[in-house]
């Protein structure tokens, strides 16, 4: 779900830049991750939008990252990613 989270994210950013050509890289990802109390595999999920932003962007898509649990995320979505990129001039 992260993963196809990023895919859309970067489809959105390129459909708001002029094509996805025109973004550069990735400065930071954060992943809101819809769980119960005791789950731990935040990181583990979000890894999956992080290690598809390298496989694109290569040493551009190295990122800082912000992985957390909600109680619940809008209209019960699993897995919500939020992308700052960096965009050519």
């Amino acid at each position: 779900a992260a993963k196809c989270c990023g895919l859309n994210a970067i489809a959105a950013a390129g459909a708001v830049a002029g094509g996805v050509d025109s973004i550069c890289g990735v400065l930071q990802i954060r992943v809101y991750v819809a769980s119960d109390a005791g789950f731990e595999g935040h990181s583990t999920i979000a890894n999956g939008v992080s290690d598809l932003m390298v496989a694109i962007f290569g040493d551009e898509g190295k990122h800082t990252r912000v992985a957390m649990g909600s109680i619940g995320l809008p209209l019960g979505a699993t897995v919500e990613v939020e992308a700052v990129f960096s965009l050519a001039e």
